[in-house]
């Protein structure tokens, strides 16, 4: 799938991402002693990917995090998972001086290939993520499937709702993206996250296949040696002959093609990429 500079838009809205705002003077306390990040080296406009996590070290959100300024933090999430994510924050705000809301501020990218990156955004290799300009125009269909397919090749895991709290960080390759941290103080799950990493006991692992038709999230894996259910896809996007597909899949013993279950289109061939 061709990403040419020269067909690339400067900046694009992104349809279907939202923020959550935490904002007061306990902002960052309290986002440091919930997150699985650590937020302590950020300064302003500074950015990171993060995540919320379960006391059994399993993913509820994940999301990129601004720091606005020392007040102020926006958290860039899809927007089906705002106000679940709002209500789980709550519950542990207690006493401390913030507010947690649903920002109107829409989310944007683009491409580095086609321009410099704006201050305060949050890079990947090939692209970045930040507020959008009120005058950035809506993606166009074909943009939007290229947005998504880069999801997927750089291991963006955006959760639905159906995903939430199924998978323990390190499946969904939380560690290589920088939003797990083995230093800091205690947050929801740290102490799973640390055991995984220590003792190398996560046997599942995020994988990247090609497919030629689309699969549904949820769809099952198995080898195709006929080893039995080996994983479960997490997303999928593409054009037709050519897809790609985001799945946690075992590590072990490891494999190089596969088979997806499919309800509507039967057994579906996959090769990891």
């Amino acid at each position: 799938m061709s990403t040419a500079a020269s067909t690339l838009p400067a900046t694009i809205r992104l349809p279907g991402f939202g923020f959550v705002k935490v904002a007061g003077p306990d902002a960052g306390a309290f986002l440091q002693s919930q997150l699985s990040s650590d937020l302590k080296p950020l300064s302003d406009g500074d950015a990171q990917w993060s995540a919320l996590l379960n006391p059994q070290g399993r993913v509820i959100a994940f999301f990129g995090l601004f720091r606005v300024d020392a007040e102020c933090y926006r958290l860039l999430m899809p927007t089906h998972a705002i106000e679940a994510t709002i209500a789980h924050l709550r519950r542990f705000q207690l006493r401390s001086k913030l507010t947690l809301s649903a920002d109107p501020t829409a989310a944007g990218g683009g491409w580095v290939a086609a321009g410099p990156a704006p201050h305060g955004s949050l890079q990947t290799a090939t692209r970045w993520f930040a507020t959008a300009p009120d005058l950035t125009p809506d993606v166009d269909p074909a943009t939007q499937t290229r947005w998504a397919v880069a999801d997927i090749d750089e291991g963006l895991t955006w959760l639905s709702a159906d995903q939430r709290e199924q998978f323990v960080a390190q499946m969904l390759g939380l560690e290589q993206l920088g939003a797990l941290s083995l230093r800091k103080g205690c947050y929801p799950g740290q102490e799973i996250v640390a055991r995984a990493h220590y003792r190398g006991a996560v046997k599942r692992r995020l994988a990247k296949l090609r497919t030629v038709v689309r699969v549904a999230p949820g769809a099952a894996v198995e080898r195709a040696d006929g080893g039995g259910d080996c994983g479960v896809v997490l997303s999928s996007a593409g054009t037709e002959g050519e897809y790609r597909v985001l799945a946690v899949l075992a590590t072990e013993p490891l494999s190089s093609d596969y088979v997806i279950r499919s309800e509507s289109a039967g057994p579906i061939r996959a090769e990891r990429y």
